[in-house]
């Protein structure tokens, strides 16, 4: 699997943008998705990062069986980042997919084993 690095940020919007959630729920449902197992120490930081930058806010809930947690919810400017990082990545998988399976610059030549041209 290609690694999550880069695009974390905007999954997290992409996952709170269907409803909010706290940190566990997140990362369970980034890994549903396929993106693999989030850590704490990965994911954490991250939300925090969102929350100063106005794209989330955090709010605490009463745990029906526990301690209270943090809600994260996407705010109006985390959903025009949002469509603004959807349209990049849109942009970013075209100029990839350009050179990866591009047979002239050994793309999908090279992955069939065939010489590129």
């Amino acid at each position: 699997m290609i690694p999550i690095r880069g695009v974390l940020d905007s999954l997290v919007l992409a996952v709170l943008a269907d409803a909010p959630a706290h940190g566990y729920a997140i990362s369970a449902r980034l890994e549903e998705l396929g993106a693999g197992e989030i850590a704490g120490g990965t994911l954490y930081p991250v939300l925090k990062k969102l929350d100063k930058a106005g794209f989330i806010n955090a709010d605490w809930e009463l745990g029906e069986s526990g301690p209270a947690r943090k809600v994260y919810v996407l705010t109006k400017e985390g959903k025009a980042h949002l469509a603004e990082q959807r349209t990049a990545w849109q942009q970013t998988r075209a100029m990839v997919d350009q050179i990866l399976l591009n047979e002239s610059v050994g793309g999908v030549a090279a992955a069939n084993g065939k010489a590129a041209s």
